[in-house]
């Protein structure tokens, strides 16, 4: 092997030309198992409120989950709760950003601000 060629232990040596170097993203495996389900329920003031109220994000995800949000919009909205930016959501979670607009506008919405 020269210094032209890279060992890879996949596909064995290559060329350094064949080669690109990018970014590697932390969880470079998607996660299969979260898929949005589709437009969240409507969320009102009253379930704001219950969800200011639960005590921990578990709670808010179990709440969530009982008034009819799936496992990944309620993963989201809780994110969103917790500060976290829409765009870091989306990276980490693997979906497109407007799968988390969908999901936290009605929060906004209901909520009467956009800073919570």
């Amino acid at each position: 092997m020269n210094r032209t060629e890279v060992n890879c232990p996949k596909c064995g040596t290559i060329s350094r030309d064949d080669i690109k170097i990018v970014p590697r993203a932390d969880n470079p495996e998607p996660d299969n198992d979260r898929k949005p389900t589709g437009n969240p329920p409507p969320i009102g003031c009253t379930d704001v409120e219950r969800l200011s109220e639960q005590p921990d994000d578990y709670s808010r995800l179990v709440y969530l989950n009982k008034i009819g949000f799936g496992p990944t919009e309620a993963d989201i909205l809780v994110r969103y709760m917790n500060e976290q930016k829409p765009v870091d959501i989306a990276l980490e979670l693997g979906i497109p950003l407007g799968v988390v607009f969908e999901t936290i506008v009605p929060y906004i919405d209901a909520a009467g601000t956009e800073a919570h």
